[in-house]
């Protein structure tokens, strides 16, 4: 029973994990669409999550 209610929360880590990276992603896409002028800003944050979400994508396409 414990060794299900473990396996149950890392799902659940991992289901919150891919929909926060989800969210970065598209903020990141919708910064990039700065039609006012000549550059954009992303927060140092958003960067790293969203190459880890790269990274993850990558690896998980291996199996």
């Amino acid at each position: 029973m414990d060794t299900k209610i473990k396996q149950l929360e890392q799902e659940l880590l991992n289901t919150r994990l891919s929909l926060e990276q989800a969210e970065v992603i598209l903020l990141n896409l919708i910064r990039l669409d700065n039609q006012t002028g000549d550059n954009f800003l992303l927060p140092h944050e958003d960067v790293i999550v969203t190459q880890k979400s790269a990274i993850r994508l990558l690896q998980s396409s291996q199996i």
